[in-house]
């Protein structure tokens, strides 16, 4: 992945973001560019998490549970929710190597 193109992506399941709270996104576009990933939601907010700044980027999912990849920074978290284990997947590995690329 080049460091200075974007890439984007929309998780199938939608998002939820976690600052304390839940708060219900919907369907989310997501831009990785500059280091960060910017996830702009259906109601026009915007979020960003730097990617030095990350904690945590687990895909979690079973047979008959849920697929999802949550992204953890000290102040707050998103969780991506998947159709397929090959998305919940994709969007691991595009994320973990988008921090390889930014240090």
């Amino acid at each position: 992945m080049d460091a200075m193109e974007p890439v984007t992506f929309e998780p199938e399941g939608g998002a939820t973001y976690y600052d304390g709270r839940p708060h219900s996104l919907g369907g989310v576009h997501c831009t990785i560019a500059d280091g960060r990933i910017i996830v702009e939601d259906v109601r026009g907010g915007v979020h960003q998490f730097l990617l030095p700044d990350l904690t945590e980027v687990s895909p979690r999912g079973g047979f008959m549970a849920p697929k999802e990849v949550r992204l953890a920074t000290p102040g707050n978290a998103i969780t991506f929710f998947c159709k397929s284990k090959d998305e919940m997947h994709g969007i691991t590995n595009l994320i973990r190597e988008a921090m390889r690329s930014s240090f």
